[in-house]
């Protein structure tokens, strides 16, 4: 395991809250929480000695430097929960924030209605906006300070491997936000003294994902982008010189080159592959989640805790550049870094134990 970075982080936070009651309703009081939120986060990038006098080995041709990364957050909250009836309410809230640095503010939006339909029963539903501005660690100049061998990916244009390509990771300057939108229905159940039982259907629509695409994921978007302008397809492709399709593939690449992928003007083949963490494309998720807990005491044994917690995938459904839809559930998912392994369904099981001052807890 060799070691590249010595990263230093630190964190100022700042946080104030203020709670209460606004006037009266013939249902209850109208509750009130606002707040405000200041945190400033610097990251400091210290080299290893190998690297800063270009000896480390897997990075042989860049002598990196020291390098800060610094952001402030400022942020301010409203919320207000409404009754209706003894029985339903509303909560409605906003959160405005600025990012200094990066020059960017938004303003998230989020209703929520709760009805409890019986005194053991409650139901629920949501929506609301999302908003997550990129770190300042990814945003920035390109640089090739942090390159090495690629160790993964073919070449879908030349048919050639990536592997022993100069591939390097850096900032990108024009990394935008990652916005996402939240429905959410569900409802809890305690149908016994201890047993709670709570399921949620949740549909969350991603625009402009932050991802750092894989050496594969480069290469694939690149290969999709020549055909396209050449009007071929993977099956009319051909890679012999001299071809029709390959001889215009490359003259569109020497014309327009592309600065993520930098390939020989004769061969095509690629000699630097450059990793920046982008906005990609469009995720459509819809989950089911369940979690139930019994807790319960045996006599003079102790007190027991059971629970499950499980997600079940209906939909990841990924919408490429090109328009073309791929679905992700069921999938290891292994040429791409857009989406990890995904099973369909994922649950975990706890079991513990507690009697004076020992406990026991398996899952």
């Amino acid at each position: 395991i060799q070691k590249t970075t010595e990263d230093i982080r630190r964190y100022r936070v700042f946080d104030t809250v203020v709670t209460g009651p606004l006037f009266e309703l013939p249902a209850g009081a109208v509750q009130m929480a606002f707040g405000g939120h200041i945190r400033d986060d610097k990251l400091v990038d210290n080299p290893v000695k190998a690297r800063t006098i270009g000896e480390d080995f897997t990075a042989p041709a860049a002598i990196q430097n020291q390098a800060a990364y610094e952001s402030t957050t400022r942020a301010a909250f409203l919320e207000l929960e409404v009754p209706i009836l003894d029985n339903l309410s509303i909560q409605a809230a906003a959160r405005y924030e600025k990012f200094d640095d990066l020059n960017l503010r938004t303003t998230t939006p989020k209703l929520a209605l709760r009805w409890e339909a019986l005194p053991t029963l409650a139901v629920r539903a949501s929506w609301g906006e999302g908003f997550l501005a990129p770190q300042a660690s990814q945003v920035g100049a390109v640089n090739f300070n942090t390159c090495s061998s690629a160790r993964d990916g073919t070449d879908q244009l030349t048919g050639v491997s990536f592997i022993g390509v100069d591939g390097c990771t850096t900032t990108n300057p024009l990394l935008d936000v990652e916005r996402s939108t939240l429905q959410n229905i569900g409802f809890t159940w305690e149908p016994l003294d201890g047993l709670t039982v709570g399921v949620d259907y949740q549909e969350i629509e991603y625009t402009g994902r932050i991802f750092t695409l894989t050496n594969q994921d480069i290469g694939t978007q690149d290969f999709i982008n020549v055909l396209a302008a050449i009007g071929a397809t993977p099956g009319s492709f051909s890679r012999t010189p001299g071809s029709a399709t390959w001889e215009a593939a490359r003259a569109y690449v020497n014309a327009n080159p592309n600065p993520a992928i930098i390939r020989d003007p004769l061969t095509l083949r690629a000699s630097r592959i450059l990793r920046q963490p982008q906005n990609v494309d469009q995720m459509d998720v819809k989950t089911v989640d369940l979690q139930a807990v019994y807790a319960f005491s045996w006599d003079n044994w102790g007190d027991f805790n059971v629970a499950i917690d499980a997600t079940h995938y209906t939909e990841y459904l990924l919408t490429e550049f090109s328009g073309a839809t791929r679905e992700m559930v069921g999938f290891m998912n292994g040429d791409t870094g857009k989406a990890p392994p995904l099973p369909k369904t994922k649950v975990n099981y706890t079991l513990s134990w507690m009697r004076d001052a020992h406990s026991v807890r398996m899952s």
